[in-house]
Formats: structure tokens, C-alpha cells, sequence
């Protein structure tokens, strides 16, 4: 695997580097996304839900309080305490107060007929309560003609008897408030009761409160479903009606075991806002409760694993979006890695081809590609360059060997004639001549072979010896020749003919004429710890010597009249071998005339 990614082009490698890159981004953005976006959904979807639970409890919170509001119709509890004459009493309460058959001369025909209507404006009142009757206290002359109460039937009826039933009795301690509560013998209803006061007005007693009855209203439980929509529940929502006590009232149906769970029970009670959490056999549940009566509340529990479920449901399209994301970024780091690699590519060809030409440049801007392309035509340019240079070179170098052979016979012919003349010199007896001419073959020899090889100071000091012999010689006047060379310099290697030109300049430019004190010293010392330094001083005319420096160190030209050829050809020696580490330099001597000073460091003796 390794190996197949390192032998691909470039092109794929950056194509299946941005892949993977790519890939994990959109990896790590949906896990962020889906567990963000899940956060929101269940959010969502628990606001819905606390929407659609309250619009239930609006519902149904609207049917009770039709059947209070029609309990008030009947005697307006809030009300009863005013003083203001028969201002609470309605036409019912009133019937029932002051109808008095024998007193009145009423028949009880009358009384019937009165009660029927009274009876459908009841019907009309409670609506949609399918149970409305009111329990007339026996203290009223016309409770004495009503039934006794013989169940949950609509009608008026007479209260006699019913301290045995418990619902009757929590509505009298409550003393006008409102009791709700269910019975057996009436499955499927609900039952609110109130005690109904009233205030009258007798010329003995004045205005006096005081209880007319208690109101019974039963709702069926088919009209509470109807006003519950659970089309934005989930299917395992439910709900149910709870009095202040914790007893069901109502419950739909799958209801009774959830609310027989103690956990559901010590939330419900210990709630201190609208939804809370609770478990129940290992699952989570979402509880609200809402007041939908005095002291009724509703409790809509929903199973969290709805709301889970839901919310993953709407994260269906983060997958999509991301695989749309991946294509269309698959199709851009094709588009980019093409138009990154192809001149890329197109160049590395070029080199693989090895060709030594420029490339063409076809619409490269300033940017790092377009100055590679830039740089390698310039290095192409100057390679061919070189390889004109080396050509050159290498045709100068042929003619250059071609004449070193040819140059190599001529030594031999002039040492073979030279030593031919000096034979016939002694053999005429001109020793001198012979002596000067055995001289000049030993120097010529000494320069001609290995030029550029390295040999031990004494030796070069020989050669200077030989060339002084050969100038005393010559004759012309005389040159004292002074030599001060430190033992432990002999050995030391040095070019050849590094000292022999500045002794040579010495005679040719330090004395002009004939001088029978012509002096020069030559001199080698060890200046410090590894290094050599070698002068040679006249005491000639001397002359402008920061000129000759210029010229030997390439800085200038010199006059005419003091070429220093040979001397700058000794320095671009010594740079030669040496480097920085060997210099040559002239400075005035301490005759007047010139000194060259040699200086060879450490690195390299």
C-alpha cells in the first residue's frame, strides 16, 4: 500500500490527499451536525408538543368552564354576598326560593310545567354536560313536591338522604367550590358538583345568605376526547385528568400503568414547573401537567424515545447533504489539482526526458509554479551555457595538449644543444661558458618538470643559488646575494617558482644600472605557530608600491614601465594552492627599495 502510494503521480496523490482530508472534514461535520441538529429537533418536537398538549388542555379547559359558567348562571357564587337587592338571582333560583303551592295557590300542575321549562333552560345552559341536575335543600317549601335522588339523571331533585353519598359531602365542606369526581354507578362520565348560595331579602330578617342546593354536571368522556387532538402526538402519548389528591378522574386508554408507577406520582407531586423527566422500567418520559379546572390538572406523559426517534427521522437529509457536499468537493480538487499539477507534470516530463531546453510558459502568473518554471528555464540556460563553456574548454584543452606534446620536444632539442655547446666549450677550453651553460640547463630542467607540483623550501633556495651563479656570471656588475633561512623552514613545501620571479624582479626592476652595492636579501622565518613567512628585499629605486599591490591583487592596472607580470603570476599561484591562507604583498624595504613578503598560514604548511 505504502509503495503504490509513492510510486503514483503527483496528480493522484493530491487527488486522494484531499479525498481523505475531504472525507474526514465531512465525517467530523456530521458528527457535530447530527448531534447538534438532534439537540434541535428534540427540542422542536418537545415545543410542539407542549403546544399541542396546551391546545388539549385549552379544550378541554373550555368544557368546564362552560358547566361552572352555567353553576353561575344558576346563582352567581362570587357575587352572593353583595347587598344589592335580588341582583344575583336568577330566574331558576328564584322559581325554587319563593314557590310556595299552598301559600301561592299554585296547583301542582303549574309547578310541573314551570319545571319543564326550567329543565330545558338547563339543557340549553349545561350543554355540552350530559348530566345536569340540581339537589333543591329540603328547607324550601318546593323541595317537598321533587324526587329523591335516585342517580346521576338530569332534573331537579330534593337533597333528603344524600349525607350518605361522600361526593355530596366534599362538596358541602368545600362551601362553594368546585369538586370533580367520578362514579361507578355513571362509568364514563365525569361529574362536576358546587353548592350554589344565594342572597334574599325578608321584611323581618333583611338580606340573609344561604344555600340553595348543590349542582351536579356530568360530562361524558366522549366529549373530552373529542376536544383532544392527538394528530401532533406521538402514538404513545397519553394522558390523563387528575383531581388536587392524585386520584384519576380520566385516563385514555394504556394510561392506568404508567400511572401506577410511584415515579410518575412523587414528579407529578414534587413538579415545580410545567414538564419535568421521570423513568419507568428503564425508560425516560417527558411529563407536563396543565391546570385545566380548580383543582383538576392534566398530565400528558410522552415517551423520550418518541421524541428521539422523530428527531433522527428529520436528520435524514444530513446524510444527503453531506454525500452532495463530498461529490461536488470531489469534483472542485479535480478541477484543482489539475490546474495545480499540470504544469507541474508538464515539467517533470521535460526533466524526465532530460532534455537540456527551456520550457514553454503558458499561462503561468507570479506564483510559486510560475516562478519554478522561471527559475528552471534560467537553470537550463545557464547548463547550456556550461556545456558551451565546456565544450570550449574542452577544444582548448585538445589544441592546448597538442602543443604541450609539440613543446615537449622542443626541451629536449635545447638541453641536447646546450649540452652539445657546453662539450664544445670545454673542449676549447672555455670552462666558464661551459659552467654558465650547465647552469642554465639545471634551471630549465627545475621549471620545466612538474610545474605545478609542490617541493621543500631548500630545494627552490637551490634554484635561486643556481640563478645567482648564472647572474654573477653574466658579468655587468655586482649583486650581493644574502640568504637568512630558518632550519625548520627547509622543509616546509612550496610552489615552484614562487621565489625565483621576485628575485628575477628584483635585478630586472630594482637596479637600472650597473651598481657594485646591489644587495638582496632573501629571507624565511616561522612568523607564529604554523606559519612561514618568505621575503625577498632590494635596496634598487623601489617605486609605487600600493600600485604594484593593485595590480598583483587584481584591483588595477600598473604602468608600463614597471610590468609586474611574473610577480602577478606568482600571486595567482599562491591563491591557487592556498587560498585565503597564502598572500603576497609588497611594501617598501628598509633600504628604500621593495620587499615582497610571502605569507603562508598554518592550514596550509
Amino acid at each position: 500500500m505504502k509503495n503504490a502510494y509513492r510510486d503514483m503521480g503527483l496528480r493522484k496523490k493530491m487527488s486522494v490527499l484531499f479525498c481523505v482530508l475531504l472525507l474526514l472534514l465531512i465525517l467530523a461535520a456530521g458528527i457535530f451536525l447530527s448531534g447538534y441538529y438532534h439537540k434541535v429537533f428534540r427540542q422542536y418536537f418537545q415545543k410542539n408538543f407542549s403546544m399541542a398538549i396546551t391546545t388539549n388542555a385549552n379544550g378541554i379547559r373550555e368544557i368546564f368552564r362552560s358547566v361552572d359558567n352555567a353553576m353561575d348562571v344558576v346563582c352567581d357564587n362570587e357575587n352572593a354576598y353583595i347587598t344589592d337587592s335580588r341582583k344575583n338571582v336568577s330566574t331558576i333560583a328564584e322559581t325554587l326560593i319563593y314557590t310556595n303551592p299552598r301559600e301561592d295557590g299554585f296547583n301542582l300542575w303549574n309547578m310541573v310545567e314551570e319545571r319543564k321549562v326550567q329543565e330545558a333552560m338547563l339543557e340549553v345552559l349545561f350543554y355540552p354536560a350530559e348530566v345536569h341536575a340540581l339537589l333543591v335543600s329540603g328547607e324550601y317549601p318546593m323541595a317537598v313536591y321533587l324526587e329523591k335522588w335516585n342517580g346521576f339523571e338530569s332534573g331537579f331533585y330534593r337533597n333528603t338522604g344524600m349525607e350518605a353519598f361522600d361526593w355530596y359531602e366534599k362538596v358541602m365542606e368545600k362551601a362553594g367550590e368546585s369538586h370533580w369526581f367520578v362514579d361507578e354507578t355513571a362509568p364514563g362520565k365525569l361529574f362536576m358538583a358546587k353548592l350554589l348560595r344565594y342572597q334574599y331579602f325578608t321584611w323581618q330578617e333583611g338580606y340573609e345568605v344561604k344555600d340553595l342546593g348543590v349542582m351536579v354536571a356530568g360530562i361524558d368522556f366522549a366529549e373530552i376526547e373529542n376536544r383532544i387532538d392527538m394528530s401532533e402526538m406521538p402514538d404513545r402519548a397519553q394522558l390523563a385528568i387528575l383531581d388536587e389528591k392524585g386520584n384519576v378522574l380520566y385516563a385514555s386508554q394504556g394510561m392506568e400503568g404508567l400511572l401506577s408507577a410511584e415515579s410518575l406520582v412523587s414528579v407529578w407531586k414534587s413538579m415545580g414547573r410545567d414538564t419535568d423527566y421521570c423513568g419507568y422500567q428503564g425508560k425516560q418520559y417527558l411529563v407536563q401537567k396543565d391546570r385545566v379546572a380548580q383543582g383538576m390538572e392534566l398530565l400528558t406523559v410522552i415517551p423520550v424515545d418518541d421524541i428521539n426517534r422523530m428527531s433522527l427521522q428529520m436528520l435524514w437529509i444530513l446524510p444527503v447533504l453531506l454525500a452532495v457536499a463530498f461529490l461536488v468537493g470531489i469534483f472542485f480538487i479535480t478541477l484543482l489539482s489539475r490546474t495545480i499539477t499540470a504544469p507541474i507534470v508538464r515539467l517533470a516530463g521535460q526533466m524526465e526526458r532530460g532534455l537540456a531546453e527551456p520550457v514553454e510558459e503558458r499561462n503561468l502568473g507570479n506564483d510559486e509554479i510560475g516562478i519554478l518554471y522561471r527559475g528552471y528555464n534560467r537553470m537550463q540556460e545557464k547548463i547550456r551555457q556550461m556545456l558551451r563553456d565546456v565544450w570550449e574548454s574542452a577544444e582548448k584543452q585538445k589544441n592546448a595538449e597538442l602543443q604541450l606534446l609539440q613543446a615537449q620536444i622542443n626541451p629536449h632539442f635545447v638541453y641536447n644543444t646546450l649540452g652539445t655547446v657546453s662539450c664544445h666549450a670545454l673542449l676549447c677550453g672555455q670552462e666558464a661558458i661551459a659552467k654558465q651553460l650547465n647552469r642554465l640547463v639545471q634551471i630549465m630542467r627545475y621549471n620545466t618538470r612538474e610545474p605545478n607540483g609542490l617541493v621543500p623550501l631548500e630545494k627552490e633556495i637551490g634554484i635561486i643559488r643556481q640563478y645567482e651563479e648564472l647572474q654573477k656570471m653574466s658579468g655587468g656588475g655586482t649583486v650581493q646575494f644574502v640568504y637568512a633561512i630558518a632550519p625548520e623552514c627547509s622543509a616546509v613545501l612550496i610552489p615552484k617558482l614562487i621565489i625565483q620571479p621576485l628575485v628575477e624582479n628584483c635585478i630586472i626592476h630594482g637596479f637600472d644600472s650597473v651598481r657594485e652595492d646591489g644587495r638582496i636579501e632573501i629571507c624565511a622565518e616561522m612568523a607564529g605557530p604554523g606559519e612561514i613567512r618568505i621575503s625577498v628585499t632590494d635596496n634598487g629605486r623601489g617605486g609605487d608600491m600600493e600600485a604594484v599591490n593593485r595590480y598583483i591583487h587584481g584591483e588595477g592596472p600598473t604602468d608600463s614601465a614597471h610590468d609586474s607580470l611574473g610577480v602577478k603570476n606568482v600571486y595567482d599561484r599562491i591563491r591557487r594552492v592556498y587560498g585565503p591562507a597564502g598572500w603576497l604583498e609588497y611594501c617598501t624595504g628598509p633600504w628604500g627599495g621593495a620587499r615582497a613578503v610571502i605569507t603562508i598560514r598554518s592550514n596550509a604548511t
